[in-house]
């Protein structure tokens, strides 16, 4: 779960420049209307990936631009090598990022249960 960096503020931000209701964001990206008034307004800590990119979905943004572009400080707690693989991932069109996000969830769902 990523938490709330401002992502929010940039929620709101893009969806205004898109001349979007909450309404119509919470209807193009399958969330509640609650959820988004909550998550504009810094009343939500924490927010899903899954979530996440419904919202980038209906903006038609690069998730990148909710979390900012310096992946590093954002994410400064990971090893190198996890860093590295948001870089990449985040370069990824919105489709070629789902799939390989389906793919690599049971890899590394299997990979945790063995431990």
């Amino acid at each position: 779960m990523y938490e709330n960096l401002n992502i929010g503020n940039e929620i709101r931000y893009y969806r205004i420049k898109q001349k979007l209701s909450q309404e119509k964001l919470a209807e193009k990206s399958d969330l509640s209307l609650n959820f988004i008034s909550k998550l504009e307004t810094g009343r939500i800590g924490n927010i899903s990936l899954s979530k996440l990119l419904n919202i980038c979905k209906a903006l038609n943004i690069q998730l990148g631009k909710l979390v900012g572009d310096d992946i590093e400080n954002s994410f400064s707690e990971l090893p190198p090598s996890a860093i590295e693989l948001i870089k990449v991932m985040h370069k990824l069109n919105y489709s070629d990022l789902d799939i390989l996000s389906r793919d690599l969830i049971p890899l590394i769902k299997d990979f945790s249960n063995k431990k």
